[in-house]
């Protein structure tokens, strides 16, 4: 794994004390719910719309998991197309792997101990991610994320174009952010109507504000 480029990490990404507990509590539902399938186990986060904190609850997830674990066993992919939240800039990763354009391991971002490795998503937009051969995220999932024991997806939004249940399909679990006044929402039953679609676990709702600050 590549471990020169940590200067293209945003800073202060390490959560509050405060997040840690609430994030913890998460982590150990998931991990109670994940043991009954093999590794790695792939959860993606996505939410009923753009700018509910899909992207800050995937990191403190993958952070939360990531902690008593042996280093490398937790790995959270970048899927915020065109807007990057881990790294600072669009730079190569997932988009590049699965085109076959890049080599896994050579992405795959190690950063600290009892942090999530990171892989970015890419050089590409949210247009130009509905273009790519999704088909072959199975494969680098089971055989070259293998070591892994998470697998975090930050993924687009839940929308019309199917991107988000075409990516999370092949995945394991789900998980959907909101805010409180989006309970009961218009939104939330579009949402449910969409997952229909995709042969994934549900696996709840996280309301991002009541975790805190």
């Amino acid at each position: 794994m590549n471990a020169t480029r940590e200067t293209r990490i945003r800073a202060a990404l390490r959560p509050s004390e405060a997040l840690q507990a609430r994030f913890g509590a998460l982590a150990m539902q998931v991990r109670e719910w994940a043991a009954a399938f093999s590794a790695p186990v792939s959860i993606g986060v996505t939410g009923v719309k753009s700018g509910v904190g899909t992207s800050t609850v995937a990191y403190n997830l993958a952070h939360a998991l990531s902690s008593g674990l042996a280093p490398e066993k937790v790995l959270l992919i970048e899927g915020s197309f065109g807007t990057p939240f881990v790294f600072k800039e669009l730079t190569t990763g997932l988009a590049e792997v699965l085109r076959g354009q890049a080599d896994f391991d050579d992405c795959v971002l190690r950063t600290l101990p009892e942090q999530p490795c990171l892989l970015a998503c890419g050089k590409t937009t949210l247009r130009g991610a509905s273009e790519l051969p999704w088909g072959r995220l199975d494969t680098v999932l089971q055989v070259q994320a293998s070591r892994f024991e998470f697998v975090i997806f930050d993924l687009p939004p839940i929308a019309p174009d199917g991107l988000c249940q075409e990516i999370s399909s092949q995945l394991t679990g789900l998980l959907v952010v909101n805010e409180p006044n989006d309970l009961g929402s218009e939104q939330l039953e579009r949402m449910r109507r969409q997952l229909q679609k995709a042969p994934v676990e549900f696996l709840g709702k996280v309301v991002n504000k009541s975790l805190g600050n």
